[in-house]
């Protein structure tokens, strides 16, 4: 005999289902044939999240348009594993900065 499969060991990608398995005699000598498995293994996307590892970095560029990155990573490790639930947040954007912006003055001109 053998009883259910339990729920996979991990909420987002491969993990363990284990289950009860018995001879109704109590004697494994009196069942016949090969002894089911008690253990398989599973694949689950239910718990499988985004994670952001980092925040926004700084606009790339210091003075005017430029890009900001940030680390976004799948809770399971496998990024088609999150995909496959939601689509991945952006990693990139476009920024613009005026931090390092400053007036540049040129020489004067011969009158």
């Amino acid at each position: 005999q053998a009883g259910s499969w339990s729920a996979c060991s991990v909420g987002c990608g491969t993990g363990t289902q284990v289950r009860d398995v018995w001879c109704e005699s109590k004697h494994a000598e009196n069942c016949d044939g090969d002894v089911p498995p008690a253990a398989q293994l599973c694949k689950s996307t239910s718990g499988c999240e985004w994670q952001q590892l980092s925040d926004w970095s700084p606009c790339s560029n210091s003075c005017g348009r430029g890009r900001s990155t940030r680390e976004i990573v799948c809770s399971g490790g496998d990024a088609g594993l999150c995909a496959s639930v939601t689509p991945q947040p952006s990693t990139i954007r476009d920024c613009i900065s005026s931090a390092g912006c400053s007036w540049q003055v040129g020489s004067w001109s011969d009158c």
